[in-house]
């Protein structure tokens, strides 16, 4: 038997005499919110009492909330409360806190839509071998850092003050490396409290991190050493090989085919997944969809060879010559979307489009202002691609195009469907645009041209990111530090 003393005073020498006493309460806990005043400030509470209430042992505080409000819109409502503070300084509780038998205070309805935030608060362990405090003020902000076996668990808070931290990794031993995982408050998350994004890291001993919390936000991260122990000097033999899994694009996800044949692809990937090995997705959106299959799973952005690239790079000017010059490129298939691009062309007879490339679909490009290069050698194609003042993706599916990179990188004003892979490097309105219809991209394209738009900026900051985020070093780098961590794990 063990016993949960909710509701009664903080430990004494009694849990040392029945060690089957896990928790006392004798705090300020979040069913208060239900019916509390936002005077009593439970983020300031919750960056107050981890330095003075648990110096006497564990509480019972139950965190969990899925419901979050900022300190503009909170407000006591006794049967659908709300916490104060954000998403991700609920997730940090389950860290900070010491509390062997934590709970989940909400609605159990109120989790069925978020799995991802219930499966890393259930990944915590239940008591932890090591604890200190990394960082803090009492009344201000609190770090906690945990230890349990070979993994670690960070959270941290801050009071309605937004602020940043920076995380020093010098506690962990050397020469090892951890895959981490981050949940930390998401850009919005000053006005929209549920508001966080998950990041996956490669950490060491030397790694250092700066995050931004908002007002009563918070962060939490789990290191997990991956996965293998011993260093590799040749091909092993036997069992406990590691293993990397890396799709370019998951076949389930393609369109062309009957619903059976992607359930079968599906399926496949399912029962694949559940080998101990690692999935390294070609991109976020593609890692998204990993996570559905496996929990082991990360991503490494495409990169490009920038460098062989910058001979073709030729800035827009705001003043565009007439004719108006559009391509895209690839092969001419049913993924491509060559319907679309042809519907486009038509809507602007005025301009010249240019399909680099050849393919089985080549007949629907009818439209007398499309000119198909045929297959031609590279240097040739970037050669066209440089004369260029629009890039359009029209795909119906794309795992990470490297046709796309390259054109946003020789600063093409690039606009491309809303699928994933297009999504995750072009930020709408910022680095180029996501277009929906033939028409759309039309009104768009006349919009740059008559200055309604900033198409330079589009292309300026397109470039940049590829440069920044997109890069073929960059890509060999991460790779790398997923592969030592996977093979050269060290024992500890």
């Amino acid at each position: 038997m063990t016993l949960d003393l909710h509701g009664i005073y903080k430990p004494t020498g009694i849990n040392r005499t029945y060690p089957n006493i896990i928790n006392f309460e004798s705090l300020f806990g979040m069913e208060e919110v239900k019916w509390t005043d936002i005077k009593n400030n439970m983020p300031l509470y919750d960056v107050t009492f981890p330095y003075i209430r648990m110096m006497a042992g564990p509480v019972d505080y139950t965190p969990g909330a899925m419901r979050n409000a900022t300190k503009a819109d909170w407000r006591a409502v006794y049967y659908s409360p709300m916490s104060m503070g954000t998403r991700c300084h609920q997730l940090a509780a389950y860290i900070v806190h010491d509390s062997p038998l934590t709970m989940l205070c909400d609605a159990p309805t109120n989790y069925l839509n978020e799995q991802e935030c219930v499966d890393f608060i259930t990944s915590i362990p239940v008591e932890t071998d090591s604890t200190f405090i990394a960082a803090g003020k009492m009344g201000e902000y609190i770090v906690s850092v945990r230890k349990k076996d070979i993994n670690w668990y960070i959270g941290g808070m801050t009071n309605w003050d937004e602020r940043d931290v920076e995380l020093d990794f010098s506690f962990l031993p050397s020469n090892v490396r951890y895959t981490a995982t981050l949940f930390a408050d998401g850009i919005n998350a000053n006005k929209q409290a549920e508001d966080y994004r998950t990041e996956k890291l490669i950490i060491d001993k030397n790694s250092r991190i700066k995050l931004h919390l908002a007002s009563g936000g918070g962060f939490a991260m789990k290191l997990e050493l991956y996965p293998v122990r011993g260093e590799v000097t040749s091909i092993p033999e036997g069992k406990n090989i590691p293993s990397f899994y890396t799709p370019h694009g998951y076949s389930f996800l393609m369109k062309d085919g009957a619903r059976f044949k992607r359930f079968l692809f599906w399926l496949i990937e399912y029962v694949s997944a559940k080998r101990p090995c690692m999935t390294i997705a070609c991109s976020e959106g593609e890692y998204k969809e990993a996570l559905r299959l496996s929990p082991n799973s990360t991503y490494v952005n495409n990169g490009i060879h920038t460098e062989n690239l910058k001979p073709f790079v030729c800035s827009i000017s705001k003043l565009f010559k007439q004719p108006i010059r559009i391509a895209t490129s690839g092969r001419i298939l049913y993924q491509k979307n060559p319907t679309l691009f042809n519907e486009i062309a038509k809507l602007l007879p005025e301009a010249q489009f240019t399909w680099i490339g050849e393919g089985e679909l080549k007949s629907e490009l009818t439209s007398p202002n499309i000119h198909v290069t045929g297959w031609i050698k590279r240097e040739e194609a970037l050669g066209i691609l440089k004369e260029m003042d629009f890039f359009i993706l029209p795909s119906l599916w794309e795992g990470l195009p490297i046709s796309l990179l390259e054109a946003m990188y020789l600063k093409k004003i690039c606009l491309v469907s809303d699928v994933t892979g297009n999504r995750d490097v072009i930020n709408n309105g910022v680095n180029g645009l996501i277009c929906h219809s033939a028409a759309e991209y039309a009104d768009s394209i006349r919009s740059i041209i008559n200055g309604k738009m900033n198409g330079v900026s589009f292309s300026e900051r397109a470039s940049k990111d590829v440069e920044e985020n997109y890069n073929i070093d960059l890509m060999a780098q991460k790779y790398s530090e997923i592969y030592e961590c996977g093979i050269i794990g060290k024992e500890l």
